[in-house]
């Protein structure tokens, strides 16, 4: 990430249709900018911190790739002033880096440098940078020739999720295929990752088929010609991930049942707002069944509705479940060909409550001066939000449509500050709140300055210790943060309360990427 004007660009809403205003005076506008994200404890990393911008740099150096970055990301550092035309040849005289790496040193635009490695870098890697500065600048005060900083590259993680069988002819039953998802932390190369992990059937491997998505993080598999025959077969998967730099290595035997054999082979929940239950039997389903009464939740009364998918049931509650629940899938299920489940099963699964969030409604807005400046937003099993503006004062406008569009988030600190920080009691605003998405509204007239030609940046997000979400016997009061407490002087970070934030590549003193779906 870039540090000082990159962390939130992606959360800022798109608003293209205010591009051609870029070369234009605005007269009697304001415009407000809605940004949503989540917002995680602000601890620091106990093993690594990248420090701050030396005071006889600041004059030279606005910005730099800092903390916690994909090893696929190209290092930049963004100068003050425009500097491209000072030096055009033998940039790659300007950075060096350690732990060497080979690359390409370029101009990325008149005042950013940019090295782009030829292979991506080393995983969970502290890497130190140097910047020369006496080719770019005339007259440097003493102890400002050359400029240092570091960064470190996330820890590499697999995860390997099962979803099971899949008929690959519903006349042949003799043909299955097995389906699933690795997930990796980092990018990953395609023929890398394919290379970790295989399938082997009776001693034999078995071809495995890929779908890779665009960010190189999720992958499909399946398992192509697995047997089925007249007893119980066992496929293999296993999986190294030496050779990607994740020190994970396990084998997951995985059970085939006989051709005479039609059963559930597992029940799990959803991991989606709407809640279903996926139960995964051996044989594809006959679609046409009416599966009322074949399959229910114990003390569930209300309507459940079904939908089959080849060797799925996805059974969705007509009101939301909490709880442990004990799902019952009962003898007279029909498969493909007729034939009927003979065993009844049992399944107790435990149902946790919609995870906290903070949405926002609809899309970001550009809206005129008037009587009420009204910002709504959606939460859910939050207690509080924080609320922090960021105010583009009218006579810098023009300066700050130079680098940005009016969703940008670059070089804020020359154009504006934070004028307000709040925390807003949702608990006051509504008092039946509990499990499910509501909606609140924030009148931002009393909050800003009354301008009507400036531009507002609206950020909202949540700490841990706003959430209602029950985590047992976990003690939020271990997260030790503090209250919303701030003073004026505080307020020249243009980031503000979020730019500690650190999403899932974080590595708090007690979190771990496989913690990533889990609020406590």
């Amino acid at each position: 990430m870039l540090k000082n004007f990159t962390k939130l660009k992606r959360f800022l809403l798109k608003l293209n249709i205010m591009k051609t205003l870029k070369n234009l005076f605005i007269p009697s506008l304001t415009a407000i900018i809605f940004i949503t994200i989540s917002f995680a404890c602000n601890k620091k990393p106990a093993s690594y911190a990248s420090a701050a911008i030396a005071p006889e740099l600041s004059a030279y150096i606005y910005a730099y790739t800092s903390g916690i970055i994909s090893k696929a990301n190209p290092i930049k550092v963004r100068f003050t002033q425009p500097v491209a035309s000072t030096m055009e040849k033998g940039l790659e005289r300007l950075l060096k880096i350690t732990p060497a790496v080979s690359g390409e040193v370029t101009w990325f635009d008149e005042q950013t440098l940019q090295f782009t490695p030829n292979t991506t870098l080393k995983s969970n890697t502290v890497y130190n940078a140097t910047v020369d500065l006496k080719p770019l600048f005339a007259n440097l005060p003493s102890g400002a020739d050359k400029f240092q900083f570091n960064f470190k590259t996330r820890e590499q993680f697999i995860d390997v999720a099962v979803d099971g069988l899949i008929a690959a002819d519903f006349s042949d039953l003799s043909k299955q295929k097995i389906a699933g998802v690795i997930y990796t932390s980092d990018v990953v190369n395609a023929e890398e990752l394919e290379a970790i992990f295989a399938a082997r059937q009776a001693n034999a491997a078995l071809p495995v088929e890929w779908s890779h998505s665009d960010n190189q993080m999720t992958h499909t598999f399946l398992v192509n010609n697995v047997e089925r025959g007249k007893e119980r077969k066992t496929v293999d998967l296993q999986w190294d991930g030496k050779n990607i730099e994740a020190n994970q290595k396990a084998s997951l035997p995985f059970t085939v049942p006989s051709l005479d054999e039609f059963t559930v082979m597992d029940v799990r929940n959803s991991a989606t707002e709407e809640q279903y239950i996926a139960i995964n039997f051996s044989d594809p389903i006959q679609a046409d069944q009416d599966l009322n009464g074949l399959i229910n939740i114990s003390g569930y009364n209300e309507r459940l509705r079904f939908l089959v998918d080849g060797n799925q049931v996805r059974l969705y509650p007509s009101s939301r479940v909490l709880g442990s629940k004990t799902i019952n899938v009962l003898q007279g299920i029909k498969n493909i060909n007729g034939k009927r489940m003979e065993k009844a099963t049992i399944w107790q699964l435990q149902f946790d409550d919609v995870k906290p969030k903070v949405k926002l409604v609809g899309n970001g807005v550009i809206l005129p001066n008037s009587n009420g400046l009204i910002f709504p937003f959606d939460a859910v099993n939050l207690n509080a939000v924080e609320v922090e503006i960021f105010k583009v004062f009218n006579n810098n406008i023009l300066q700050f449509l130079q680098t940005n569009d009016l969703d940008g988030n670059y070089d804020l600190r020359r154009v504006g500050r934070i004028i307000m920080r709040k925390k807003i009691d949702l608990t006051q605003m509504s008092s039946q709140a509990n499990g499910a998405w509501t909606r609140y509204a924030i009148d931002l007239k009393p909050l800003i300055d009354d301008d009507p030609k400036a531009i507002y940046q609206v950020r909202i997000g949540f700490r841990p210790e706003y959430a209602t979400y029950f985590c047992g016997d976990f003690d939020k009061s271990s997260l030790n943060l503090t209250t919303l407490e701030y003073e004026e002087e505080n307020y020249n970070d243009e980031e503000g309360f979020f730019g500690d934030w650190y999403g899932i590549n974080g590595y708090y003193n007690e979190y771990r990427w496989e913690h990533r779906e889990d609020p406590c």
